[in-house]
């Protein structure tokens, strides 16, 4: 049988029920949305917020907490910054601008790599119908 998942009465992460303290968060390895370089963000000086969502986990009501913070990429070039929220076990479970897949247009053509850029923005916003579009678009016979 499969563990159930816990399922918040208010979908939306971005908005807090409850606000306390400042946790101690380790640095989390993402893809700069910015740069797209791999790195290690830690959270902009110190300052984190942690908050808690109610909602169902099976047929049991809880309340989770969440932590939310501001982080900046670790590349000096680009300084990204990103905002951060992870749960109690401090996995990373949204993060704004979400990141891109990593993609090599080098060998593209102009319009290709305009077509492409889109699509792989469009993924990571998650918005499936344009990127399907996108990638179903091209000359007609």
């Amino acid at each position: 049988m499969a563990t159930p998942e816990f399922i918040p009465d208010n979908p939306n992460l971005f908005q807090l029920e409850a606000l306390s303290g400042n946790p101690n968060l380790s640095a989390i390895s993402v893809r700069c949305p910015h740069c797209r370089e791999l790195g290690s963000f830690g959270v902009v000086g110190n300052a984190a917020i942690t908050f808690q969502k109610s909602g169902s986990h099976g047929p049991n009501r809880v309340e989770l907490q969440y932590f939310a913070s501001i982080r900046v990429c670790p590349n000096v070039k680009c300084n990204g910054l990103i905002f951060a929220i992870q749960n109690n076990q401090q996995k990373t479970v949204e993060i704004e601008p979400p990141q891109l897949l990593d993609f090599n247009i080098d060998n593209l053509p102009p319009r290709c790599q305009e077509t492409l850029k889109e699509a792989i923005a469009c993924h990571g916003a998650q918005e499936l119908d344009a990127q399907t579009a996108k990638v179903h678009t091209g000359p007609r016979p």
